[in-house]
C-alpha cells in the first residue's frame, strides 16, 4: 500500500515556478521518479513494515510518500499523515530550541547549572547548557539495555532525573565527549528553569507552532496520538516482531517525540538559507564544540555538521529506538531537506541512503538531467578491492535494456548486490546497488579500456577491466 501526496508534476512545477511555467519534463520530474524507484526497491528489501519520506526544497514540500503498513495487525496502511517515533531526531529539535532561546538572550549557554537550577547533584553544578547539548557534560548514557526500555511514567523533568542523578559522570564537565540522551533530560530541566514553563510547552510555542509542525508532539504512551503507527523490531534475518512497550516521558528532549516526514522536512527547511530560523540560530546548530587538546565534538546542537561526498556542507541527525529508525538530512546552502521515517528498529538506514537520493535532487537543482548509461559500459567488468584487509575479486555486470541499465556487483566470497538504478550525471556513471544492508552509489569513470569505480560510503576505490575474451 502506497500513498503519494506530492508527486512528480508537483516537484517539476516547484522547480519550474521560478521561470513562471510548469512542465512535467523538468529534470526534477526525473529526480523524483528515479528516487522513488530506488526507495521502493529499498523498502521491499529492508523488511520495514512502513516507510515515509518527504523532500523539501526552497521552502516547500516537493515530494511526500508513504509505503507499507502503519499497523500490521489491524491492516492499517501507512499514509503521509501517519505519525512515527523520531527517536534521537528529537535532539535536533531540542538543539534548535536551545539555540533560539540563546539567540534572544532567554538562556545563557555558558552559565553553570548550579547557579539557576536548584537541588541538582554537586557533580552537575559546573555543567552548562552548551555542554549538555553537545554531549560534553559527562552525564552518562544508558547504563544497560533496560534503561532504554523504561516503562515508568515521569510527570516532570525533575522526576525523570531521579532515575540517573546518582550515577557518576563519565568524565569531568567539558573534558570529553560522551553521547547521552539523559543529558538532554537535564537540558530540558535547564530550559524550564530559564523560561519558567514546562519543556513540552516551550517546544510547542517556540518550534512546532511557528513552523506549522502540527503532526509533531510527545509520544504519550497512555494517550496515543491519532494516526500513531504501531512499533516493530526487525531482526538480522528479516523477522519482524512487535517492539517492547516503553514510556518516553523521561526522555522527551532526547528521544520522545512523534512526527511525520513532512513536518521534519519543514523543520529542516527552516535551517536553510532564507528559512525561518534566524542566521544566528543556523550558525549555532551547525557548529561543533571545542574539546581539550584541539579536538572537536562530532555534534553541535544535537545536529551533526558534515560534508557530503562532493564536499557540500550539510547537517544531519538520525535516531533509533524500539519501534523506529529514522533520519533528517539538510543542505543549508542548497535549500534541500530529506526526512525518512520507519516504524521498526533494525532497518538499515544511514546517511549514505539520504545522500544517494539527495544527489538526484541536487543534480536537478543544477539543471543536470540524469541520462542513459553509455551503451559501451554494458557487459561485464572485473577487478579486485580491499575489504577489511582482504583482497576480494569483484565483478560488475551492467545490462543494457530498454527499461534502464540494471545488473549486479559481486564481491567473491562475501556479498552480491543488485543494481536497482544506473544513470549518467555529466561524465560520471552512477550505479545504485542494494542488498539487505541498504543502498549506496558506486560511481564509474572510464579511462580507455578500464573504469575506475568508487564507493565513497565504503571507502572503496578500485579499477575494473573487461575480462579476456
Amino acid at each position: 500500500m502506497i500513498e503519494q501526496r506530492v508527486g512528480l508534476v508537483g516537484f517539476a512545477c516547484a522547480l519550474a515556478s521560478l521561470a513562471g511555467s510548469c512542465a512535467t519534463s523538468d529534470p526534477g520530474d526525473v529526480a523524483v521518479r528515479r528516487a522513488r524507484a530506488i526507495l521502493s526497491a529499498y523498502f521491499r528489501s529492508s523488511g520495514a513494515p512502513a516507510l515515509q519520506i518527504a523532500v523539501g526544497m526552497d521552502g516547500r514540500i516537493v515530494w511526500s510518500e508513504a509505503f507499507g503498513q502503519a499497523d500490521r495487525a489491524r491492516e492499517i496502511p501507512a499514509g503521509t499523515g501517519s505519525r512515527f517515533r523520531i527517536a534521537s531526531v528529537s535532539k535536533l529539535m531540542t538543539g534548535t530550541l536551545l539555540a533560539k532561546l540563546s539567540e534572544r538572550g532567554a538562556l545563557d549557554l555558558d552559565k553553570p547549572l548550579g547557579e539557576y537550577v536548584p537541588d541538582i547533584p554537586e557533580a552537575w553544578t559546573a555543567i552548562t547548557a552548551r555542554m549538555l547539548v553537545s554531549h560534553t557534560s559527562g552525564i552518562p548514557h544508558y547504563a544497560d539495555p533496560q534503561d532504554g526500555l523504561d516503562t515508568t511514567y515521569y510527570a516532570t523533568s525533575r522526576a525523570a532525573i531521579a532515575h540517573f542523578r546518582d550515577r557518576p559522570l563519565a568524565h569531568a564537565p567539558g573534558q570529553g565527549e560522551t553521547y547521552s540522551s539523559y543529558a538532554y533530560t537535564v537540558l530540558a530541566l535547564a530550559i524550564e528553569a530559564a523560561t519558567g514553563a514546562p519543556f513540552l510547552e516551550v517546544m510547542k510555542k517556540e518550534i512546532l507552532e511557528p513552523l506549522g509542525m502540527n503532526s509533531t508532539g510527545p509520544d504519550l504512551r497512555l494517550n496515543p496520538a491519532p494516526e500513531r503507527t504501531a512499533f516493530y523490531q526487525l531482526a538480522d534475518d528479516g523477522t519482524v516482531s512487535d517492539a517492547p512497550d516503553i514510556d518516553l516521558s523521561g526522555r522527551w528532549a532526547g528521544s520522545g517525540y512523534l512526527s511525520t516526514a513532512e513536518d521534519l522536512a519543514r523543520f529542516g527547511l527552516a535551517h536553510t538559507q532564507g528559512g525561518e530560523m534566524p542566521p544566528g540560530v543556523r550558525r549555532l546548530v551547525a557548529q561543533r564544540q571545542p574539546l581539550p587538546g584541539g579536538a572537536w565534538t562530532r555534534e553541535g546542537f544535537g545536529w551533526g555538521p558534515r560534508s557530503d561526498w562532493d564536499g557540500r556542507a550539510m547537517i544531519w541527525g538520525d535516531g533509533s529506538t524500539p519501534g523506529a529508525k529514522c533520519g533528517l538530512l539538510v543542505y543549508p546552502t542548497e535549500n534541500l531537506a530529506i526526512a525518512i521515517l520507519t516504524n521498526a528498529r533494525g532497518v538499515p538506514l544511514e546517511r549514505g541512503e539520504f545522500q544517494t537520493l539527495a544527489r538526484l535532487f541536487l543534480a536537478a537543482r543544477e539543471g543536470v538531467r540524469p541520462s542513459t548509461v553509455p551503451r559501451e559500459l554494458a557487459g561485464r567488468w572485473d577487478g579486485s578491492v580491499k575489504v577489511e584487509g582482504a583482497t576480494l575479486p569483484v565483478s560488475l555486470s551492467i545490462r543494457d535494456s530498454a527499461t534502464g541499465e540494471q545488473g549486479q556487483v559481486s564481491f567473491e566470497g562475501w556479498r552480491s548486490l543488485s543494481i536497482v538504478d544506473a544513470f549518467q550525471l555529466g561524465s560520471t556513471t552512477w550505479l545504485v546497488p542494494l542488498d539487505r544492508t541498504g543502498f549506496f552509489p558506486i560511481t564509474l569513470t572510464r579511462s580507455g579500456d578500464a573504469v575506475t569505480a568508487k564507493a565513497t560510503r565504503a571507502d572503496w576505490s578500485f579499477e575494473l577491466r573487461r575480462p579476456p575474451q
